[in-house]
């Protein structure tokens, strides 16, 4: 099940990304950037990849003969073509369906792979900056109880500042941080949560993974549309400055902020898996809470003793 799941990811997000390829080069090689223009170059499309694999298919010949005036007369003649080559066309529109697929998700594959390169720098953000407010006091206690592991992750990231990454050593120091704290966060829920927990949680990282492949998706379809209009010519400079510039800036921004957004709900879930996972595996936690829910418990069977109407 769990294969299923990454073969569908891996097909959503690599199918997504030709899609915004093909959706690029139909804008670019369409007269005007118009609904209009942009779907009648569509058709015209469509239609050419629908003659290419069509089975009912005529071989064209072209006869060439003298006639009795002595003029060249050319006549072209269309014949039905043979069973072997209509056989040989559907293998190989076959073959090429295949390539395809394989091709759909050996890219969303990549995409997986090249995603912490740019994601991982705003997620980073998003936690130095929930971390430094310093407002889940059970986590530094639970972090605190494993040094081995983490050493000095969480005040790494807790107590220094973005600016510091001027130089680049205190960013890396911080990545490295980030890594070592994320991989100890979903190693103590995969070791102490239920089978009940995880399957939420594993929703909540598949959609992760697929936003952050989508998010890089984005980012290199800006490059690609600010790169190839650039070097165009005989492109308008209204065009070009649309094409080469404000989308791609609104495609980056765009890409960041699906980065950061599924980052967030797939910490906030994993805070809240931690949580109760921490109360659950702490007896001593489990009891001062109840300690502390034991007066209102008691005031609430007093007053039910004292008001027989209220008892069942």
């Amino acid at each position: 099940m769990r294969g299923i799941a990454r073969f569908a990811e891996y097909g959503i997000t690599g199918g997504l990304l030709w899609f915004l390829v093909f959706l690029f080069f139909s804008i670019n090689q369409a007269e005007d950037i118009t609904p209009k223009s942009v779907l009648k170059l569509w058709s015209e499309q469509i239609v050419l990849i629908n003659s290419q694999f069509q089975t009912n298919a005529v071989e064209s010949k072209l006869n060439v003969s003298i006639s009795e005036s002595g003029t060249l007369e050319r006549n072209l003649v269309q014949t039905p073509v043979g069973e072997s080559f209509l056989d040989m066309k559907t293998t190989i529109s076959g073959l090429l369906s295949a390539l395809a697929i394989v091709l759909v998700f050996c890219t969303g594959l990549l995409l997986d792979l090249i995603a912490p390169s740019w994601c991982g720098t705003f997620e980073l953000i998003y936690l130095k900056r929930r971390l430094r407010k310093k407002q889940n006091r059970w986590l530094a206690d639970l972090l605190a109880m494993h040094p081995d592991f983490l050493h000095d992750s969480y005040s790494q990231l807790a107590d220094t500042h973005i600016r510091s990454w001027i130089i680049p050593k205190n960013w890396q120091r911080d990545r490295t941080a980030y890594y070592c704290l994320r991989n100890f966060l979903f190693g103590y829920l995969y070791v102490n949560a239920g089978q009940t927990q995880q399957g939420p949680l594993l929703e909540k990282v598949r959609i992760w993974r697929t936003g952050r492949a989508t998010a890089m998706s984005l980012l290199l379809l800006g490059i690609m549309m600010g790169t190839i209009t650039i070097t165009q010519e005989n492109v308008s400079s209204t065009t070009q400055l649309t094409v080469s510039i404000v989308i791609p800036i609104a495609l980056i921004l765009l890409s960041s902020l699906v980065s950061m957004m599924t980052f967030s709900r797939m910490y906030s879930s994993i805070l809240s898996h931690v949580y109760h996972t921490n109360l659950q595996a702490s007896p001593e936690k489990t009891a001062d809470i109840r300690d502390l829910l034991q007066p209102f418990m008691d005031s609430k069977q007093t007053k039910a003793m004292s008001n027989p109407e209220m008892t069942p």
